[in-house]
């Protein structure tokens, strides 16, 4: 199964996906911010990471420029 991180400020949502996922057999980390959703890509490497664009701290998109820039997680969809 798959290790799926999902990064999203909104707590009912983010439970919501994390119950799903979870439901489906597969490995599921969260984050409620960029700062941490980006510190957790770069230690777990998940398989796909679900990426909120509106966040506190660190928006999706900043996130998403980071990650592409690191040749560890770049490749992570």
């Amino acid at each position: 199964m798959a290790k799926i991180l999902v990064v999203e400020d909104d707590h009912l949502i983010r439970r919501l996906y994390q119950q799903a996922f979870t439901f489906d057999k597969h490995t599921v980390l969260v984050a409620s911010d960029g700062m941490d959703g980006l510190e957790i890509a770069k230690k777990e490497i998940p398989t796909i990471i679900l990426l909120d664009i509106m966040m506190p701290k660190m928006n999706g998109l900043e996130m998403l420029k980071k990650l592409k820039l690191d040749p560890a997680t770049k490749k992570i969809p």
